[in-house]
């Protein structure tokens, strides 16, 4: 067999480099399972916020249905408590207008009680006179 220091140095380098390319051909296949790893990962990770997404409207869509709820329920309490109020200031402008009466005729009885006394006053002048 040849034992020259070249060719044994020149077999070392090879098997070196063999040995360098078995780990690289390692550290690949590790390095390619982690990246799918991290992409199952990444994936597990996106279908989760899309699960919590759809939650939170399927939350924000039971709140405005009960809001909705609650505006109809105010809009039916707003007609039922129009019929008293408008009930309340229809009588009270009924109200108004007989103490309208009622003022006119305190007036014309004013005038009438004036006007009589005013009669009387001039009979007693002429009376007098």
């Amino acid at each position: 067999m040849n034992t020259n220091p070249e060719t044994a140095e020149l077999g070392e380098r090879v098997q070196q480099r063999i040995e360098m390319v078995k780990q690289n051909a390692y550290l690949r296949g590790a390095f390619e399972q982690m990246n799918k790893r991290f992409d199952e990962l990444a994936r597990s990770i996106n279908q989760r916020f899309e699960q919590v997404n759809q939650r939170f409207d399927d939350l924000i869509q039971l709140f405005n249905y009960r809001f909705e709820q609650v505006d109809k329920r105010f809009e039916q309490m707003d007609k039922r408590i129009d019929a008293p109020v408008q009930l309340f200031n229809d009588r009270f402008e009924q109200t108004d207008k007989r103490f309208e009466q009622v003022d006119k005729r305190i007036d014309d009885l004013t005038q009438s009680v004036n006007h009589r006394f005013e009669q009387i006053e001039r009979r007693f002048e002429v009376m007098k006179g």
